[in-house]
């Protein structure tokens, strides 16, 4: 097979085309200089230039003078357009929008109606982006009203004000399940709906199921293929809280399912349009188990004498969060300790991230405190979810409301815990809301 060069440089990006004709290239440009005013600890340090190689003829379409984020290179589902957030050289990113690059490379912007692609205060950077697709030709854009802070899916149809796609919706969900050329599925409110420009929403589960998206994002990822990567299909994968998971199509039909029982850190870590894989995860015992029409067996196991140890597990506390939607932290209790007993209450925080101390792959080994190992010392482990808002000059006070939120749960579900005795425990960008929650907190 000859091998041939399409381009070269410091290359930051690559995404293909549906048709794999075209590959749109993004590679690092001139440095940005620091603004001293506005120092961010993770702000991007170079500019972002995109270019659109024709696989085929080596041709490049090269957009120099727009900068483009990192977190969203979308092909269009006729790979003929890609879409980005840009912004001219010199701009704030919160500056910048929505734009549809061609494969000429003629750009196209959009009119917003006024919504906020990012939350109060934020703006782009190494870890943060808007989030968008294609809804057939017309971009959709996760977004908010201005001054608010509900985000939902918006159309953004040339020559009409941006259409709520999920404004029915009580909790609209903050990632798409799957992708096709005239609808959009998602998961929000216990089900799994399509969305369509036209027709609007329509409930695909049945009223008696209630479905969780069950889609594996790998926290390992770069950020872009985590929230702005939808598949392009037909089905999505949901998951039956922790009796399971299933296979649903565009139509509402059942085509795949797994019964085992998915406690915890237990995920739907594959599937096709019939086949489900799940990984069983039970205290660091994990299982891999094939399901189907026809099929239900393991493949392999590891570690499968820890599910026999008195490790502490942590237990699910339902309840609402500072924007008002549905929750849930997760408390673990000492193994075999009277309530009365229990020495304290540890809160082990960490903004837009819940632990429920699976503890299991490189990036939790790296951000995460083990709570089972200070449970075993006595204490009850705290883990609130906590919406991040890490850029919001509020900030401190939205985290102390998530805290406190977390923290009142915990004790009607638990009304013997200590609560006159709480310990607020963080580290890294946790650390710097632990900071913020206790020198805020009237506990």
């Amino acid at each position: 097979m000859a091998l041939r060069i399409l381009a070269q440089g410091e290359i930051l990006d690559i995404a293909v085309s549906p048709d794999g004709r075209r590959v749109a290239v993004l590679e690092a440009g001139e440095a940005i200089a620091a603004d001293p005013d506005h120092v961010r600890a993770h702000g991007m340090r170079r500019r972002s230039r995109l270019k659109l190689v024709d696989a085929e003829t080596g041709a490049i379409t090269a957009s120099p003078t727009t900068d483009v984020a990192l977190h969203l290179l979308r092909w269009s589902g006729r790979s003929d357009a890609v879409l980005v957030w840009a912004r001219a050289d010199g701009e704030a990113w919160r500056e910048g929008g929505l734009r549809r690059i061609d494969i000429s490379g003629v750009e196209t912007s959009f009119d917003q109606g006024g919504l906020s692609a990012l939350i109060e205060g934020g703006d782009v950077d190494e870890l943060r982006g808007v989030q968008a697709d294609w809804l057939a030709e017309v971009p959709v854009l996760r977004a908010r009203k201005a001054g608010g802070q509900r985000f939902d899916w918006y159309a953004l149809v040339a020559g009409r004000a941006p259409r709520a796609l999920t404004a029915a919706l009580e909790t609209p969900p903050d990632r798409l399940a799957a992708v096709m050329d005239g609808s959009l599925l998602m998961f929000a409110d216990g089900a799994l709906w399509k969305a369509e420009l036209e027709a609007g929403l329509t409930r695909l589960s049945p009223p008696d199921v209630r479905l969780a998206d069950g889609g594996h994002i790998d926290g390992m990822q770069a950020l872009r293929l985590r929230i702005n990567n939808a598949p392009r299909r037909d089905w999505a994968v949901g998951r039956l809280g922790e009796e399971g998971g299933l296979i649903m199509d565009a139509s509402g039909t059942r085509q795949g399912f797994t019964t085992r029982p998915m406690r915890g850190a237990s995920v739907l870590s594959a599937a096709s349009a019939t086949v489900v894989v799940a990984l069983i995860r039970d205290q660091g015992a994990e299982t891999l188990w094939l399901s189907g029409r026809g099929v239900d067996r393991t493949i392999d196991a590891v570690n499968v004498e820890f599910a026999a140890r008195a490790f502490a597990r942590p237990i699910p506390v339902e309840h609402r969060d500072r924007l008002g939607r549905e929750t849930r932290s997760w408390l673990t209790l000492p193994v075999g300790l009277p309530i009365g007993e229990v020495k304290g209450v540890v809160v082990n925080l960490y903004p837009g991230s819940v632990s429920n101390d699976a503890h299991i792959d490189p990036r939790v080994l790296l951000y995460g405190i083990r709570g089972p190992l200070l449970a075993a010392a006595g204490y009850a482990v705290l883990s609130p979810a906590m919406p991040e808002s890490a850029d919001d000059p509020a900030a401190g006070e939205g985290y102390v409301a998530s805290v406190d939120l977390a923290v009142d749960a915990a004790l009607k579900a638990v009304p013997d815990l200590p609560g006159e005795r709480i310990a607020i425990l963080g580290h890294s960008f946790g650390g710097t809301a632990a900071l913020a929650v206790a020198a805020r907190t009237h506990r």
